[in-house]
């Protein structure tokens, strides 16, 4: 108990001192109140910190990336190597945001799992593509042990990749350079048990009971350049409860590695192969007339790139004045606009290109930096058919386009 003692005079009708009063108050509940704040200021402080460093730490070869392009003296050997180093470093910026607004989206239970049947084996393999260039860069050994029998699960392919390649981030990480990784699954009972196990700096006794709290980071030392939000087992924990499992951590204490353990509801159905079969080859849409509007120059014009690489017919807009006349004179079958365009939103100006002659049928795309629930509803009340975040990935581009050009393919 915490006292807050209080000594005040009594004094009678003169003025003289005749005795005192003392009032003590329990202050604990404040106390806790304050240290609490105190302690949410400081992981809030760390957290900026954290997210500074992880941001600038891709810009640093992106800019040097820029600037072998600029040199006649690269020759196309590394010019190839930075473009893949770009695409990575890239890559490792949006992964971040994008943990960032799924945390957002979790508390505020925003996201919705769109469950199927798939096999542990492709869930895992995915898991790992996605890894693979972490893994890569710190030399690291992996190895897969599955049973020679397909195990089921019924869930969100997208999101259970999103836990297993968090975690396997994470053991990469966190493990000396040349280090060993394993990942097992098996069925047990009516669960499906899988393990993600390294043999790295381990897990601290005292930071066990907190392994899953948002912010949080084993090791936040310099070192440690990779380490990350520490939002990325808290994803995960989130994640595989919304699938009705649970995650463990067990380590035998520092330098002695870790073992995350995911149990996962199983699927005893057996999947037909017809159902499964994507040896098909897919048919690419035809191109079409596509208008893109965005104030921003570059990435417009790189949209454009992606857009005229799918074999569509492109023009661009850089402002709602430019994009009514391009419309009118182009008559685009998809407009793709940004929504923070100058003198304009894009929320405006859908509805008036809607009312250009020949315009009324076209698909109107927001592409936009704004992906919460409240804006996507802003975009469908404003007339827009889809939705995307940006920066746009080209593949989720065309398989977008696809579904509109043909959709009986989908």
């Amino acid at each position: 108990m915490n006292l807050s003692i209080t000594v005040s005079p009594i004094r009678d009708e003169s003025g003289q001192i005749v005795g005192a009063s003392k009032v003590a108050r329990d202050i604990t509940e404040r106390i806790e109140i304050q240290n609490a704040l105190r302690e949410g200021e400081r992981r809030k402080d760390e957290f900026l910190a954290i997210l500074a460093h992880e941001l600038r730490n891709p810009l640093a070869p992106l800019r040097n990336a820029l600037a072998i392009f600029r040199s006649d003296k690269a020759s196309e050997s590394i010019k190839a190597q930075a473009r893949e180093m770009m695409e990575r470093q890239i890559n490792q910026m949006v992964r971040l945001v994008d943990d960032l607004m799924d945390v957002s989206r979790i508390t505020r239970d925003k996201i919705t799992l769109q469950k199927e049947r798939i096999t542990l084996e492709s869930l895992l393999n995915n898991a790992m593509e996605t890894s693979r260039p972490v893994i890569n860069s710190f030399d690291h050994y992996l190895k897969l042990d599955l049973p020679p029998e397909p195990v089921y699960i019924d869930g969100d392919m997208v999101r259970l990749s999103q836990v297993f390649a968090n975690l396997l981030n994470n053991a990469a990480k966190y493990t000396r350079r040349g280090g060993k990784i394993s990942v097992s699954g098996r069925k047990e009972g009516e669960n499906v048990v899988i393990h993600v196990a390294d043999n790295g700096i381990g897990i601290p006794p005292d930071m066990m009971p907190r392994i899953f709290d948002m912010f949080l980071q084993v090791d936040s030392t310099i070192e440690r350049s990779q380490s990350g939000l520490g939002i990325g087992l808290t994803l995960v924990k989130k994640l595989v409860e919304m699938h009705g499992g649970r995650v463990e951590a067990f380590s035998e204490g520092e330098n002695k590695g870790s073992d995350f353990v995911v149990t996962l509801p199983g699927s005893s159905a057996q999947v037909s192969e017809e159902s499964n079969d994507k040896s098909k080859p897919e048919e690419k849409p035809a191109g079409t007339r596509v208008l893109v509007i965005d104030d921003n120059v570059d990435s417009a014009r790189t949209l454009g790139w992606m857009l005229e690489l799918q074999g569509h017919d492109v023009q661009l807009a850089f402002n709602g004045k430019e994009a009514m006349a391009a419309a009118e004179k182009f008559q685009p079958r998809i407009v793709m606009t940004d929504i923070g365009l100058p003198g304009i939103t894009g929320y405006e100006l859908c509805p008036l290109m809607r009312e250009i002659p020949g315009m009324k049928d076209a698909v109107f795309i927001a592409q936009t930096g704004w992906g919460q629930e409240k804006h996507k509803r802003q975009s469908k009340e404003a007339g827009f058919d889809h939705h995307l975040i940006k920066p746009v990935e080209m593949g989720k581009l065309e398989e977008l386009l696809t579904s509109i050009l043909n959709p009986e393919k989908i």
